[in-house]
């Protein structure tokens, strides 16, 4: 039985490590809730902030509606609703949400934050429980159920939202339940395992699959390997470098065999995939030894150590796949296959006869634990099948997802395999980090089966192989080395749904926990046989805090405040007529994590919205909703739009002018654009604004809305095409320092600290093509982009080589929808080439909205060189002039209404509330080489005042969107007033043509406002009014 106080310090030790690993969470435990891992300087504290965090807090919200509100029981009447009511059919976090329910006392926010830390206690316990099952160690399982709880890629899915990260504890509590009805035979830990699959697949049908595939190795596993009766004390079998040889052996040519067969497929084929395949092989033949060493020690009177050396000899029989190196000398057709073949029978029919003569000739079995067990898991994977089915047909079928994922979407978020060992794409899906300790650990776990008498065979060679195949999914198809995913992408079933392999780790995270606990087990056995007990004890002390050193991200987690009133919200309760509905925008298909803002909106105010957020969305909201209303996003109204809104009973509309929730993804200009063309609407009145949030009422109206287009309004902001980012048909990429696009080429860490290293995977800034050695074709191709209805111009940086000028070198298209040519322009030769770059400008015009593209043909007649291209509204100039802060992109702040400024509004940005970012960026207007003075017009805040010499601003003039900065400037509190906007002037020099952004980064230190930026050439005097 065991003792109390173990299981005591293993929850005091997980709660302490929730605080530690979720800092600064309980000092914001009541007015914020997290949503992500590691945030980017100047994100750890923002306002309201979109995820999959704002998703997880509706949902536990709307159980708490369906028992206490207005909405019925497991309904959700509030999102994706269409004319005739709610499309969606997913109800997601039950039961698990009923906790949340239980800390309610603590407030919506408080009860979120419980839940995360109950998340450290439930998992860590669960994993605790299976590892002293393993080990008989109580202290040695304590650092397995610390590292499972602190695992960084289990802490990123719970600061994300992710219910994943709080469920997974499951896992290992079916694998403890499993164990104690195989230990134990009795029926109620059998139906508890079986009850955890029926309860996850209610929850989640990701985290029940990933149960369903463990349980599915380890069972049969765990039953074929448990030998009834004590190891054999007569050990033989020789020296275990003899023995290693043969399983070497065979894992070289089976590594020789991958990187023939498999290296060529890889993107770079080289000696870094031999490597791979070297290290794959070698260590799959070994694991495969290992596990089959304690296969034929089960299943024979041998023991175990003459068992692992005569199964040793087996993998010499892999030596002809070798011979596939020989292909190309003696073909003969399918080789691969043939030479497979033949060294699995081979194999096989040595182990055969291994087990023939060496076979228990009274096989010792007790079938009563294994059918228990076979029954109750049995059953309640059944069930759990049934209701997955069931979920299938009506959820996920009729979804986007219908079809499962494409291979090459799921190549989208595989990691690498270095993410498995440094901190690499955090708060990213390919976010994987296990680290060097357990590593280390788990490797000693595995060691032990190289003993003549190891502790519990049969559970370290299971644990071995569950944790490499864990660990070999959770890359993904990106290991193409070993495409093992591909596989069982092919002919697993559902197995082409999962869109993040980098689940899979927590399949073989949980095993490599087992083993590192093993080896910490034996060596805290060690050690007190030699009397060390204060080593031995210490040793758990030490692992614990290694764990602790090399989980923790060293940064406070990332904080989203909600605790902030919003007049919006209770605009929206109290103004929506009955039987209406609110539309936010802009609009998203649904899957798309911007519309958790919409789902947090319903939280404030119980109002039923078009808009909704879910992992599957129908197909049916897709295009009878979304792409009907799309045009919303960019301030086009027509009568299309006009008839599904009355169609859908709209009364209110919100608008987000905020870039997390309006980003450049959706369109080249900022939100304000939109927005403005939205309030110059006929069909729409503003009733409310708050924190960068607009309130329109609609107002039905019978005026014809073709000729009030609004395409009238434009925006100061240019779209940029560097050659960096744009594909080629022909010619190569070369780095030219004096063009644009020369920092992107930069390391970013590098830039960071003033340095500048450039990075030639990343290609080059220009696009070039020559006559000698290219042949014709387009030179770049431009990705295409949602523009909306206006006049524009494009201008392209070009050089071109000497020709006589009736001759084409070259021309431009520029496509609207992927089809209709609405623009071009041929290049003529030029019989003077000139060293510096000219521009082509190039007119069309967008009669609605549309997807543009372009492309630039090379003729192969002269050399042609491609810098970028700039696509502007027509009415826009370049070069010196005046621009609105408020028609910038912003990362922080919003626009308020100001009677004082220029355009009567201002950015604004207030002290402790909003991150340190920047207030302007852009507008990515063209400046040809010379000298400038720009002007920032600003005042400050009445607040408490730092001191007149401390800085509360950074102005930046930049290129390259912000990486080559051509000059800087502290604003000190003292050079602002409290009345009026002045200006605080910057110099600054253009080295040649290029596109400027005038970037205000805010520094938290006092409230201020930005009005505009005037710039003027240097010599024309000041640049201010």
């Amino acid at each position: 039985m065991m003792r109390k106080p173990p299981i005591l310090i293993c929850l005091v030790i997980c709660l302490l490590g929730g605080i530690l690993f979720t800092w600064p969470l309980a000092t914001h435990f009541f007015s914020a809730i997290p949503y992500t891992l590691k945030p980017i300087e100047g994100y750890e504290q923002v306002p309201l902030m979109p995820g999959d965090h704002l998703q997880a807090f509706y949902w536990y919200w709307l159980l708490a509606d369906n028992l206490f509100g207005s909405s019925s029981f497991l309904t959700n009447p509030y999102e994706f609703n269409g004319p005739h009511g709610p499309m969606s059919t997913v109800y997601a976090f039950f039961p698990y949400s009923l906790v949340y329910v239980l800390f309610l006392p603590f407030g919506p926010l408080g009860a979120y934050n419980a839940l995360i830390f109950l998340s450290f206690l439930s998992c860590g316990l669960s994993m605790f429980l299976l590892a002293r099952t393993w080990t008989d160690d109580p202290w040695a399982s304590l650092s397995a159920g610390l590292a499972f709880a602190a695992l960084p890629y289990r802490v990123s899915h719970i600061a994300g939202g992710q219910l994943t990260g709080h469920i997974i504890f499951f896992l290992p509590l079916t694998l403890f339940f499993v164990e104690k009805t195989l230990l134990t035979g009795r029926w109620a830990y059998g139906i508890a395992s079986g009850i955890g699959l029926v309860i996850v697949s209610w929850m989640d049908p990701h985290t029940s699959y990933l149960m369903a595939l463990t349980l599915g190795l380890y069972v049969p596993g765990r039953i074929l390997l448990k030998k009834p009766l004590p190891l054999v004390l007569d050990e033989k079998g020789g020296p275990v470098l003899v023995q290693f040889l043969g399983p070497l052996t065979g894992g070289l040519s089976l590594a020789f065999f991958i990187w023939m067969k498999y290296g060529k497929a890889s993107p770079s084929f080289s000696f870094t995939n031999l490597f791979q395949a070297l290290f794959l092989g070698v260590l799959i033949v070994i694991l495969v030894w290992l596990f089959l060493s304690v296969l034929i020690f089960r299943w024979t009177t041998l023991p175990y150590g003459e068992a692992r050396s005569r199964t040793a000899k087996a993998f010499w029989f892999l030596l002809p796949l070798l011979a596939y190196g020989m292909k190309d000398l003696f073909p003969f057709p399918r080789p691969g296959m043939i030479l497979n073949a033949l060294s699995l029978i081979l194999f096989t029919l040595y182990l055969l006869r291994l087990w023939w003569i060496f076979r228990d000739p009274i096989p010792l079995f007790d079938w009563t634990r294994p059918l228990i067990l076979l029954l109750t898991l049995g059953s309640g994977l059944g069930l759990a099948i049934v209701h997955l089915m069931q979920v299938r047909s009506r959820v996920i079928l009729p979804s986007i997802a219908g079809k499962g994922r494409a291979l090459g979407e799921v190549i989208l978020f595989s990691p690498r395999p270095a993410n498995l060992f440094f901190w690499l794409d955090i708060n990213q899906e390919k976010f994987v980090f296990i680290g060097w300790t357990v590593t280390v650990l788990a490797a000693l776990g595995i060691a032990l089966l190289f003993r003549r008498r190891p502790p519990k065979p049969d559970q370290l060679a299971l644990a071995g192989v569950s944790a490499f195949l864990g660990t070999t999914l959770s890359l993904g198809p990106k290991l193409t080395i070993f495409p093992l995913y591909q596989v069982l992408y092919q002919f697993v079933p559902f197995f082409n749904y999962p869109r993040v392999p980098g689940r899979f780790l927590f399949i073989g995270i949980i095993f490599l926990f087992l083993l590192a606990a093993s080896a910490l087990t034996a060596l805290r056995q060690v050690l007190g046989a030699r009397g060390w007990v204060r080593a031995k004890n210490g040793l758990v002390l030490l692992v614990l805090v290694l764990i602790a050193y090399e989980y923790h991200s060293g940064r406070p987690l990332g904080m989203t405040e909600l605790s902030g009133g919003n007049r919006i919200y209770p605009t929206i309760r109290t103004q929506l007529p009955k039987g209406e509905k609110v539309l936010e925008l802009p609009i998203w298909p649904g899957d798309s994590h911007q519309s958790s803002a919409y789902e947090y909106t319903v939280t404030r105010t119980r109002r039923a919205m078009i808009n909704g957020y879910a992992p599957v969305v129908q197909k049916k909201y897709i295009e009878e909703i979304f792409w009907p209303l799309f045009p919303l996003d960019f301030g086009e109204w027509r009568e299309e739009q006009t008839q599904k809104i009355k169609e859908l009973k709209v009364g209110l509309i919100t608008f987000h002018d905020q870039l997390t929730i309006y980003p450049e993804k959706i369109s080249p200009f900022p939100a304000r654009l939109a927005l403005k063309r939205l309030q110059s609407s006929p069909q729409l009145r503003l009733i409310a604004q708050d924190q960068g949030i607009y309130l329109f009422r609609r107002i039905p109206s019978e005026t014809h809305l073709t000729d009030l287009l609004p395409s009238r309004i434009t925006s100061p902001v240019s779209a940029l095409y560097p050659a960096n980012y744009l594909s080629q048909e022909t010619g190569t990429k070369e780095t030219v320092p004096q063009a644009s696009g020369y920092y992107l080429l930069m390391d970013e860490k590098a830039l960071k600290q003033g340095k500048t290293r450039l990075q030639r995977e990343k290609g080059g800034n220009v696009a070039a093509a020559y006559p000698e050695g290219d042949r014709p074709g387009y030179l770049v191709v431009s990705p295409h982009r949602f523009f909306p209805a206006g006049s524009y111009v494009a201008r392209f940086r070009l050089q071109r080589g000497p020709a006589a000028q009736s001759e084409e070198i070259g021309h431009i298209e520029i496509l609207r929808d992927r089809k209709t040519l609405v623009g071009r322009s041929v290049i003529p030769g030029k019989g003077q080439v000139s060293e510096g770059w000219e521009e082509i400008p190039v007119d069309f015009e967008v009669p609605r909205l549309s997807e543009i593209g372009f492309r630039l043909y090379f003729t192969g007649k002269a050399p042609l060189k491609f810098n970028t291209a700039i696509i502007a509204f027509a009415d826009q100039q370049i070069g010196p002039g005046s621009v609105e802060a408020e028609d910038l992109f912003r990362q922080t702040g919003y626009v308020v209404p100001d009677p004082s400024a220029s355009g009567r509004e201002a950015v604004y940005a207030q002290q402790g509330r909003h991150p340190p970012l920047y207030l302007t960026f852009g507008p990515y207007r063209t400046f040809s080489p010379g000298r400038y003075r720009a002007g920032f017009f600003m005042r400050s805040g009445h607040g408490s005042s730092p001191g007149p010499d401390e800085a509360i601003l950074l102005l930046e003039i930049a290129t390259d969107y912000g990486k080559r900065v051509l000059a800087r400037k502290e604003v000190k509190a003292g050079m602002l007033r409290h009345d009026r906007y002045q200006p605080v002037t910057l110099e600054f020099l253009v080295p040649f043509p290029c596109e400027l952004g005038f970037r205000t980064k805010f520094l938290n230190r006092q409230d201020v406002w930005v009005d505009r930026i005037e710039v003027v050439r240097a010599e024309n005097g000041a640049g201010g009014r």
